[in-house]
C-alpha cells in the first residue's frame, strides 16, 4: 500500500483552523489547516489526492516551522467540488473510492470484485485473498491515536501545571480554573479549545500546558456561553502570546455566536520576554481594544 506523506508547517505560528478530520477523502489543492502568523493567516493545501490518516495539531495550538501537522495517504479518491481561494471551482461525478493497490488481471482492483466466466465483473463474489485496505490499516492506526491522545489529553486535564501544585492548591482550599469551570457550567457541557496549546519559546514548551489559560465553550442550565480563565498553576497564569490567542479566538467566538464571556480573572500579568516586542503587546491589546 502506498506509504503516509506528512505535512509539514512552512512557517511558524498558530493552528487557526483544522479543516479536515481522520478519515477526510482530500482532494489536490484542498485547504487542509490555517496557520495564523504575524496577523496573516497561510492556507496548508494538499500536496496530493489522499485520505487524512493522522492529525497531530489541534486548534489554538502553537507550531513550529517545519512541524508535522498531519498525515495523508496518497491515493485516487471520489472528485467533489472544490472551491479555491481565487473563487473557482471544479465538479466531477464522484467516483468510489479505489485501493490503494494497482489493479490486478482483467483490469479488477485487488479485493475489490472477481471476475466471471464472460469476463464480467462479478462484485458479489467475495474474494479469499482480500488485502488489507487503507481504511482498515487507517481504523487500526486511527484507534490507536485516540487512544493516545486521550491519555495525554486526560494528563493534561488532571496536572495542570504540575499534580504537586494542584494538590497543594486543593489543600489551601483553593480551586484550580478547572475547578472553576466545571463549578460554573453544567455537567459534561464544556468543550475546550487548546488543550495542547504550549508557550512559543522551546524552553518553555514542556512546562506551560495550556499556556497559563483554559477556556472554551459550555452551557449554563442549558444556554451556551463561552468561558476562559487564567491557570495559576502555570507561571502564575501570566500572560503570553499563545495565550492571548486562545483568549482572542474565544472571545471571536463569543461574538459571532452572539452569546454571554465569562472570563475567571487571577492572571500574575504580563509574561516575559513573550509579550516584548510589537508582536506580544498588540496580541493582547487586540483582545481588549
Amino acid at each position: 500500500m502506498a506509504k503516509a506523506m506528512s505535512i509539514t508547517s512552512p512557517l511558524q505560528g498558530t493552528i487557526w483552523q483544522l479543516k479536515v478530520t481522520t478519515g477526510d477523502e482530500v482532494r489536490q489543492g484542498q485547504e487542509l489547516i490555517i496557520v495564523e502568523s504575524m496577523k496573516m493567516e497561510h492556507a496548508i493545501l494538499a500536496p496530493e489526492s489522499g485520505v487524512v490518516s493522522l492529525i497531530r495539531v489541534e486548534e489554538a495550538a502553537p507550531v513550529a516551522k517545519g512541524e508535522k501537522l498531519l498525515e495523508i495517504v496518497p491515493q485516487e479518491v471520489g472528485a467533489a467540488e472544490i472551491v479555491h481561494a481565487g473563487g473557482a471551482s471544479t465538479s466531477t461525478e464522484r467516483a468510489e473510492l479505489a485501493e490503494v493497490d494497482d489493479e490486478g488481471p482483467g483490469g479488477l482492483a485487488p479485493g475489490s470484485a472477481t471476475q466471471s466466466t464472460d469476463g464480467q465483473r462479478d462484485r458479489s463474489a467475495p474474494d479469499p485473498d482480500t488485502p488489507t485496505t487503507v481504511s482498515e490499516e487507517m481504523t487500526a492506526a486511527d484507534s490507536h491515536a485516540r487512544a493516545d491522545r486521550s491519555e495525554r489529553v486526560d494528563g493534561i486535564r488532571r496536572d495542570l501545571g504540575g499534580s504537586d501544585k494542584v494538590a497543594a492548591l486543593h489543600a489551601d482550599g483553593q480551586r484550580t480554573i478547572r475547578d472553576h469551570i466545571d463549578g460554573l457550567l453544567d455537567s459534561g457541557s464544556f468543550t475546550e479549545i487548546g488543550t495542547f496549546a504550549r508557550s512559543m519559546r522551546e524552553d518553555d514548551r514542556a512546562t506551560t500546558p495550556g499556556d497559563g489559560k483554559i477556556g472554551g465553550h459550555g452551557t449554563v442550565d442549558g444556554r451556551p456561553i463561552a468561558i476562559f480563565g487564567d491557570d495559576i498553576t502555570v507561571k502564575r497564569g501570566s500572560s503570553s502570546i499563545v495565550g492571548g490567542r486562545k483568549e482572542h479566538r474565544i472571545y471571536e467566538r463569543a461574538l459571532a455566536m452572539g452569546i454571554p464571556l465569562v472570563h475567571f480573572g487571577q492572571t500574575g500579568g504580563g509574561r516575559i520576554p513573550d509579550l516584548v516586542g510589537s508582536e506580544g503587546i498588540s496580541e493582547l491589546g487586540e483582545l481588549f481594544l
